[in-house]
């Protein structure tokens, strides 16, 4: 039994070896824009290619396929290019640069800050109304701090 493997594995190398020494049609690799790629580095070109290339064929062979990488190459540009082109022309929405969130910020800093100031003048003409009229100017706080009085119609509330 041992035997009959070892002898078969012989004979499938041995025959291996003798039909790459002695040369096996190309098999085909792929195809590509009219192109047909072999495994021994034939490419010709043709509309239909055959699934084996003789040898002897009657169709002329192009080369190593050395010209695979510029022509391939440009291909593969030129398809990249479209599908980009056809990505980009898919709407996204903006999204705002840095530059317009800070500016965002800054507004909203700029608003935070006038209505911390526009409450401290409140306050502190609240407490001078409060101390020149006592209690009626007490009960004008009220007023006085939500913006309704301020310090050109307050005459109108006291007296």
């Amino acid at each position: 039994m041992f035997g009959f493997k070892l002898m078969r594995y012989v004979f499938l190398l041995t025959f291996a070896l003798i039909t790459h020494a002695f040369g096996v049609d190309a098999t085909l690799i792929r195809e590509s824009g009219g192109y047909c790629f072999y495994d021994d580095g034939s490419t010709i070109k043709s509309l239909t290619c055959p699934n084996r290339l003789s040898i002897g064929s009657s169709k002329t062979v192009i080369g190593d396929g050395s010209f695979l990488n510029d022509e391939s190459s440009q291909w593969r540009l030129d398809f990249g290019k479209e599908r980009a082109d056809a990505i980009s022309s898919v709407y996204v929405p903006s999204v705002p640069s840095p530059q317009q969130i800070t500016a965002q910020q800054q507004r909203s800093a700029d608003e935070a800050k006038q209505r911390a100031d526009q409450s401290v003048k409140n306050t502190a003409f609240a407490d001078y109304v409060s101390a020149t009229y006592g209690q009626e100017g007490e009960t004008l706080r009220e007023l006085i701090m939500s913006g309704v009085i301020d310090s050109t119609n307050y005459q109108l509330f006291v007296d």
